[in-house]
């Protein structure tokens, strides 16, 4: 069965949807602008440390070019550079070559003392000769002195060539090339001073350039693609433009740049945009997969709340559908320990309490309508009116006026609780002053042989509802079988008695007996709960007692020591809706 539409109302699914979403939205929302913003934070280090990293490697150059211009000087005073060249052609063979040895030890202390140098060497002008750490002592060609004294122009700066990087320095300093003595020449290694350091950590595809502002001239150009890297940086720098961004070879190249007043010069470091930019493809690809997590984590839950809350309420909603239409053997089950659990069972419990309320006050109704169809019946049944009528004429002729007044006021009163009461329930007080007034019409007709002990009906009981006329089918029984049938005479006693949950009315005494198989089937036929056993007075008395009351309340049955019939009406439960509040108001 389809399940009925709620309209112009959301339904609790709905509504707990739209809350759910209000709460994970903001909450995504704040996550996507916190990943955003720590992007650019992310960004802006990744710059911050480029740029400290390229001042860092800067500061490194500069220190390791101070070194070397303080060896050059160590050197250039160095007594045993100073005597070989004061004494040199002048000394004997063996004193010459002691001054060399110690002259080639003196540069390779020095060249131990500094990994980024390579090797040291001396020129002299006036002998043309050299000494070397890397060749030892040597007569270079006459035109290197000259092509290294023409790089001197007084001012110690460093020289790259093809192959090595190199700083001169003549003595003496103050004097032009033509007048120097020697030349010291330290030559730099590339691979320590560049390779290990200027290049390390700067990522693949990255380029490093020094610029010299003097020569104006890049001085170093390590590197694939660096003569273009070269001709772009030159166009900018001739413009005089800030460099920020430029392409080489179709890719896209973030420029810093730091510059050293010491030597003059500017250190350039190009690196790819897609390094910097990398972090972001990787927060874009974080980002997504959050967004992703999120989607399936609200999708999944929604679906879990379905599961558990929705799904449970619209099988309850089927069920009090088909009850509403009538039918009350639906059952309903969950497995699940929460408080659907709960719910369900108390809706079967519910589901089957209305089945037996509606099948109680059917049946109540039913034996009611019995009760009454007797009663009519025995209400016009010509021997009781032809009896009762009879003896109020002869009271009228014997002009016992007083006997048929009372006669008739009972009949009046008899009749009209029969014929005007159509409630089927009434205050226990108006049901046992029906049977007063029954059981006075019977005394007037029997005379002495008929005797009634009945006690005054306690006040608490009398506010009780209780079915109609449940005590009047007993009292005639007794007539009926003890003074009608058998002629004999005895006293018929009608008690109450209070009980801790309810009370009894005890009727006891008159003059029939009742024999112990007799007995046995009547209590037979009160515990039946067979439709098809016939529903005399006594068995409707029971079952709408037990129905009003609940288990333990109907008739039960007894002998006396003289083997007469002792009937008791039990009222077991007392329910508050039984009584009124103002005995007064009773009709």
């Amino acid at each position: 069965m389809g399940r009925q539409k709620i309209r112009k109302e959301r339904t609790i699914f709905q509504q707990f949807m739209i809350a759910f979403l209000g709460i994970v939205i903001p909450i995504i929302l704040l996550g996507l602008l916190l990943i955003l913003w720590q992007t650019d934070i992310i960004r802006e280090e990744m710059e911050e440390k480029a740029k400290n990293d390229l001042y860092y490697k800067m500061k490194y150059l500069n220190s390791q070019i101070q070194m070397v211009e303080n060896q050059q000087d160590n050197l250039l005073n160095a007594r045993e550079i100073q005597k070989f060249v004061r004494y040199s052609g002048r000394k004997p063979v063996y004193e010459y070559y002691t001054l060399v040895n110690e002259v080639k030890n003196r540069m390779e202390i020095e060249k131990d003392a500094n990994e980024c140098i390579e090797d040291i060497s001396i020129y002299l002008k006036e002998s043309n000769v050299s000494i070397s750490t890397r060749t030892g002592y040597s007569s270079p060609m006459a035109g290197d002195y000259r092509t290294l004294s023409g790089s001197w122009n007084g001012k110690r700066v460093l020289s790259f060539g093809v192959d090595e990087i190199s700083m001169l320095l003549a003595y003496p300093l103050l004097v032009s090339n033509e007048d120097s003595s020697y030349i010291l020449k330290v030559t730099l290694s590339k691979e320590k001073l560049f390779q290990e350091y200027l290049l390390n950590d700067i990522g693949k595809d990255a380029y490093v350039f020094l610029y010299d502002h003097t020569q104006k001239q890049f001085l170093y150009m390590p590197g694939e693609g660096s003569d273009s890297a070269v001709e772009i940086l030159n166009s900018y720098l001739e413009r005089e433009e800030p460099i920020r961004e430029v392409s080489l070879q179709g890719k896209r190249y973030f420029v810093m740049s730091e510059y050293s007043d010491y030597m003059n010069i500017s250190l350039y470091l190009c690196i790819p945009r897609p390094q910097l930019v990398q972090i972001q493809n990787r927060v874009n690809f974080l980002l997504m997969g959050y967004l992703i997590l999120c989607i399936i984590f609200a999708i999944l839950f929604l679906c879990f709340v379905k599961h558990i809350v929705n799904r449970p309420i619209y099988q309850l909603m089927e069920a009090f559908q088909e009850v509403e239409k009538g039918d009350f053997k639906k059952q309903i089950s969950y497995h699940a320990a929460d408080e659907f659990n709960y719910l369900y069972d108390k809706f079967n419990h519910m589901v089957k309490r209305l089945e037996r309320l509606i099948d109680e006050n059917y049946k109540s109704r039913l034996y009611a309508q019995q009760a009454e169809l007797k009663q009519m019946q025995a209400q016009i049944s010509p021997h009781f009116l032809y009896n009762t009528y009879f003896m109020l004429h002869r009271m009228i002729l014997d002009e016992d006026l007083d006997y048929a007044a009372r006669l008739s006021g009972y009949l009046g009163h008899y009749m009209e609780y029969i014929t005007h009461n159509s409630q089927e329930e009434v205050f226990l007080e108006s049901e046992v002053d029906h049977v007063r007034s029954y059981l006075n019409i019977q005394s007037m007709r029997f005379g002495k042989r008929m005797q009634v002990q009945m006690e005054e009906l306690p006040e608490e009981l009398k506010p009780i509802r209780v079915p109609r006329l449940i005590l009047q089918p007993v009292v005639e029984n007794y007539v009926k079988y003890g003074y009608e049938i058998v002629g004999n005479t005895g006293v018929l006693t009608i008690a109450f008695e209070k009980k801790e949950k309810g009370f009894c009315i005890i009727v006891s005494g008159g003059c029939a007996e009742i024999e112990e198989y007799r007995l046995s089937e009547l209590r037979e036929h009160l515990a039946s709960e067979e439709d098809k056993v016939e529903v005399t007075g006594l068995i409707n008395i029971h079952r709408r007692l037990k129905l009003k009351f609940g288990e333990g309340s109907g008739i039960d049955l007894k002998r006396d020591a003289e083997g007469r019939l002792i009937t008791c009406l039990t009222v077991n439960d007392r329910r508050e809706e039984d009584y009124v509040s103002d005995p007064g108001s009773r009709q």
